[in-house]
């Protein structure tokens, strides 16, 4: 898990199409074992994930789903990820810090 600064999202380089207004944040992170990992967010926002370190196409989703009632995860993005590195985006975020963790399995 890791916390973020936010920025003006007109601002981020490498915004992918379709991220949304507001504030945002990015960071890369490698994946070791190919399997179905959650992006976990402490609030609303768009997650796009994207492959390798810079730039390409988000993929695409294969869950959505919230975090337990006791928790702190408002949201949690799954995605089917094979080994390499990748480039996390989240957009359309009210606050000046965002909370961010990945999570393996389903």
């Amino acid at each position: 898990a890791v916390e973020l600064d936010t920025i003006d999202a007109a601002a981020l380089k490498g915004l992918p199409a379709g991220s949304k207004p507001g504030k945002a944040a990015t960071i890369g992170f490698r994946i070791e074992t190919a399997g179905v990992y959650g992006i976990a967010l402490d609030q609303g926002g768009w997650i796009d994930v994207l492959p390798g370190a810079e730039g390409g196409a988000a993929l695409t989703s294969v869950k959505h789903g919230h975090g337990p009632e006791c928790s702190t995860i408002r949201k949690i993005v799954r995605f089917d990820l094979k080994p390499g590195l990748y480039r996390l985006y989240v957009s359309g975020l009210p606050g000046a810090k965002v909370k961010a963790m990945l999570v393996a399995g389903e």
